[in-house]
């Protein structure tokens, strides 16, 4: 039986499972040489004791995006800078 194609979910938004009803920001996605792709919740909440709640990885067939979520920033704060100039060297004469 072949599976349906879904179309990816963007980094930042809101989701939630549909089986456990776990709720929280998309933070990663991954991709597996079988086809499947996962993505990590990140909670948005804290759990009683006010403490961060870890990641929880799920397929995208179980997931549904709500509303809510955060904006990314325009330009990618991380990775690899661009190479700084520097002045030549100074030439003995």
């Amino acid at each position: 039986m072949a599976t349906k194609k879904r179309q990816p979910i963007e980094l930042g938004c809101k989701a939630r499972d549909v089986v456990t009803k776990f709720t929280g920001i998309v933070v990663g996605r991954t991709e597996w040489l079988n086809g499947c792709v996962r993505y990590a919740l990140q909670p948005d909440k804290l759990d009683k004791d006010g403490k961060a709640v870890e990641s929880m990885w799920v397929d995208i067939e179980q997931l549904e995006v709500i509303p809510g979520g955060v904006k990314l920033p325009s330009e990618p704060g991380g990775g690899p800078k661009p190479t700084p100039r520097r002045q030549r060297d100074p030439v003995r004469r």
